[in-house]
């Protein structure tokens, strides 16, 4: 068997297996010969199989959410953990990915069925499924979000509170993988644009605004992603008082007020600032010109007459909590941050396996669309890295928000149309990507 077609069907595999298991009214004796079946059943058939698994799934969460009484959930609850010790029983341990799923299917909070699965590697491994490259972003981010969630579940602990920043260039994955982890975990987040924001008093959007939108009336904790972050250092009109907005956030002995609802006759909430943890992202390219100060790369670099200049990228892996002082300028806002991590530019290849064998991809959207009107599409791999290549050439700066635009501009004609595909194949290989680029006016 050939290497694409051993992937194909390593992942296929892991999909019936994950099917199966989100599943608990099957039986184990039924899933026994799946499973079984697996092993000589050719690719065709297993996608039969996938796909009759998916409607499966669908009916029995069509079930379960109707089990709306305390008695009915809690019987839910317990058939759920039997289905899992006995699943272990059979096949080996389970990941949190395949619990988070099983949450998912069924309707069940995590933390009912699953708190003992959650841990800051357990949580690397998922989000790896949906997040490629970036390892150290993964562990600090895991981390970060672990501590929230233990020191909501266990209070009495009184575990330190821990404030992340994140910098690096754009479309690496730093508010996506944050996206992810409090999607799939169920955790209370809002995000602000910093670029957008005003102070109180004035029209627009304030730092308030996410709490208002996610606490409202009810609920008292939740992570706040600050995304472009490092705007407010370059706004000299508003960014003091938002500065100090984000100060009472991320401290941990403070009480915080927000408006409950964004009616015009406001009503005021408090809630503890030690349950708000921050995440602060943004490009912070100020961090490189800290770090060639710190390191007089100028002088040091100087050869033949010319001023030897190091790649960005380099320099974000040498910055420091120094660096970030010196370029924030704000002693009180770094104290504030328990931790900080980089994010590296994607390379080509990472982009590849990102559109071709991430959960959280563009196609695995625009696939989902097809789908829903019985088509479907195939993407190879000569036609990603086409993708690729070209959204790199238009985008550089961009990421994998350039493959996004790419995708759907050598797609939208086949989505407009896309009821003459009713039951076909679309395969978007190196043939197809390089016709319809052809054709647009890029």
């Amino acid at each position: 068997m050939m290497k694409k077609e051993l992937n194909q069907s390593s992942k296929i595999d892991r999909d019936i297996r994950r099917l199966l298991f989100a599943n608990p009214s099957l039986g184990m004796p039924t899933c026994q010969r799946i499973v079984q079946a697996l092993k000589e059943g050719p690719y065709e058939k297993k996608e039969s199989i996938r796909d009759w698994l998916k409607n499966s799934v669908a009916i029995f969460k069509r079930k379960a959410s109707k089990m709306d009484s305390p008695a009915l959930y809690d019987d839910l609850c317990k058939n759920v953990v039997k289905h899992i010790e006995t699943w272990e029983e059979e096949f080996g341990k389970v990941s949190l990915g395949d619990i988070l799923f099983l949450t998912e299917s069924t309707d069940i909070r995590m933390a009912d069925v699953g708190w003992d699965y959650l841990s800051p590697a357990a949580m690397v491994e998922m989000l790896g499924e949906y997040i490629v490259g970036q390892d150290a972003y993964k562990k600090e981010l895991c981390l970060t979000v672990y501590t929230h969630m233990l020191r909501m579940h266990k209070p009495e602990l009184n575990i330190p509170k821990m404030n992340l920043l994140v910098f690096g260039p754009s479309g690496s994955g730093k508010t996506s993988g944050v996206k992810v982890l409090v999607d799939k975990l169920g955790i209370r987040s809002g995000i602000a644009n910093c670029e957008r924001l005003v102070p109180e008093g004035f029209q627009g959007t304030k730092v308030s605004d996410p709490l208002t939108r996610v606490l409202g009336k009810e609920g008292d904790d939740m992570i706040y992603v600050a995304d472009e972050f490092d705007k407010l250092f370059l706004n000299q009109v508003f960014d003091g008082e938002i500065q100090r907005g984000f100060l009472s956030l991320m401290d941990g002995n403070n009480v915080i007020s927000f408006p409950s609802t964004f009616d015009t006759y406001k009503e005021y909430r408090e809630v503890p600032s030690k349950n708000i943890t921050c995440i602060l992202c943004g490009k912070f390219e100020s961090l490189t010109k800290a770090v060639e100060e710190r390191l007089d790369i100028h002088r040091v670099g100087f050869v033949s007459g010319q001023n030897k200049k190091r790649p960005q990228e380099e320099l974000y892996a040498q910055v420091t909590m120094a660096d970030l002082r010196k370029a924030l300028g704000s002693d009180e806002l770094c104290r504030r941050i328990g931790s900080i991590v980089g994010v590296s530019k994607l390379s080509r290849d990472e982009m590849v396996s990102i559109i071709m064998n991430s959960r959280e991809s563009a196609f695995s959207r625009y696939k989902a669309y097809f789908q829903a009107h019985q088509a479907k599409v195939r993407l190879t791999m000569d036609g990603a890295r086409l993708i690729v290549d070209h959204a790199l050439e238009l985008y550089p700066d961009l990421g994998v928000s350039g493959t996004e635009i790419v995708i759907r501009d050598i797609l939208k004609d086949e989505m407009i149309c896309v009821e003459s595909l009713h039951g076909r194949d679309l395969k978007i290989n190196k043939h197809y990507v390089e016709k319809r680029l052809k054709g647009l006016k890029l």
